[in-house]
């Protein structure tokens, strides 16, 4: 591959990250970026993750939300705008390596898990009957990478802690289908387990 391609909105942390580790390994990085229909024309500033998109020389690429909708307004939605980029990079010639909305991949799960390991060797919890010194762990879920990855991690750990993931943009529907396709695709989902027994999602936009 000669580039990287990701996509998020115009502040994505995710995207930048993105850009910043392929300048690292050399990769020229792309970003499809979710604005509003009437700034899919205009330059999107310098302000924010924008400016450190841009100072790493990332190209953008803006997509209108009318876009977004017309391919389903979900998060398979996000990865079919991605896809219409990297086929535009190929008839160029060019050979991107494609990282979905937000990292969500079993791949990028690993590295949640790893982070549930931190945790409790940091807490000294040696096995999982040991003592767990608070009770809950919450986190906010965009594209449910970082939901699906800390669930795992912790159904797999066996820490005591409640899980609980606030979605700020689908259902929480979507969202337990995603963490079941990745814990399924890590082989950590028993045939008759549901991940709703896991973690708790709570509708950021009623609750």
């Amino acid at each position: 591959c000669d580039c990287v391609v990701t996509i998020g909105g115009t502040q994505s942390n995710h995207c930048r990250a993105t850009a910043a580790a392929a300048r690292m390994v050399g990769l020229e990085p792309h970003l499809v970026l979710l604005v509003g229909d009437r700034n899919a024309d205009r330059d999107p500033g310098m302000e924010g993750n924008l400016l450190l998109d841009r100072m790493l020389g990332a190209k953008l690429h803006l997509v209108a939300a009318s876009d977004y909708f017309r391919y389903g307004g979900d998060l398979a939605a996000m990865d079919k705008l991605n896809a219409v980029a990297v086929a535009e990079l190929q008839r160029q010639g060019r050979r991107p390596y494609t990282v979905p909305v937000g990292g969500t991949t079993p791949l990028g799960s690993w590295g949640y898990i790893e982070a549930v390991r931190e945790l409790t060797d940091q807490l000294g919890m040696a096995k999982a009957s040991d003592p767990c010194p608070f009770d809950h762990i919450v986190v906010a879920a965009g594209s449910g990478g970082t939901a699906a990855g800390l669930a795992i991690g912790c159904r797999l750990s066996g820490i005591k802690a409640h899980f609980h993931a606030v979605n700020v943009q689908h259902t929480p529907e979507a969202y337990y289908k995603e963490i079941a396709n990745e814990a399924s695709a890590l082989g950590a989902l028993g045939q008759d387990e549901d991940v709703s027994e896991w973690l708790s999602i709570h509708d950021g936009g009623k609750d």
